[in-house]
């Protein structure tokens, strides 16, 4: 009779754990596919900012020639879009759909969580740059003696309003894609899968 009992008690804890390991199965499945959907939202806000960047390198050749400004410039500032192309491509190394299904969530934490650091140090270099290079766009304009003082300052205002809209735009892009990855990490943290070094 008591061995009748104990055997009923462990095949009910055999169909108690079996029934935890696939609701943890499912559970684990679902966050994947969340933090997948993330991921590629993620991706692809990085394909747009580089498209503006490879679009922004003949672009400013070619206006830039126009308004003849200095060749340092107009190459300083292919520079800086080709360096923020390839960062962007770095920053997002290994955070492909097929790197993605291939790797654990704690994989996919940590390489996010690399992301988030890499687009705040990228900030903290191209804000002051941008300020410079601003300067010396202002520089460059003014000393346009063939235009009149008129129309350099129409091309300023023409440019500051860009700016302004542009650097509205890269502010608001960096913005989300600091959400979407602390959104991500957050999903995961949740499982105690990772710990975040916030960024």
């Amino acid at each position: 009779m008591f061995m009748d009992t104990l055997e009923q008690m462990k095949e009910q804890l055999r169909l108690l754990q079996d029934k935890l390991d696939r609701q943890t199965l499912v559970s684990e499945r679902m966050l994947r596919s969340v933090v997948s959907h993330k991921v590629n939202a993620l991706n692809r806000q990085a394909v747009q900012i580089a498209l503006v960047g490879l679009l922004g390198m003949p672009y400013c050749i070619w206006a830039f020639g126009m308004l003849n400004l200095s060749v340092l410039f107009r190459v300083v500032t292919v520079v800086f879009l080709a360096l923020a192309v390839g960062y962007t491509w770095f920053s997002h190394r290994g955070l492909g759909s097929s790197a993605i299904a291939n790797a654990s969530l704690r994989q996919v934490g940590r390489r996010v969580a690399r992301m988030k650091l890499l687009y705040a140090r990228w900030l903290r270099f191209s804000l002051p740059f941008l300020g410079v290079w601003l300067s010396w766009f202002t520089l460059e304009i003014l000393q346009q003696m063939e235009y009149s003082m008129e129309y350099r300052v129409g091309i300023l205002c023409g440019g500051a309003v860009g700016g302004l809209i542009g650097g509205f735009c890269g502010w608001l892009s960096y913005r989300r894609t600091q959400r979407l990855a602390r959104a991500i990490l957050d999903e995961i943290k949740g499982l105690d899968m990772i710990e975040t070094d916030p960024a």
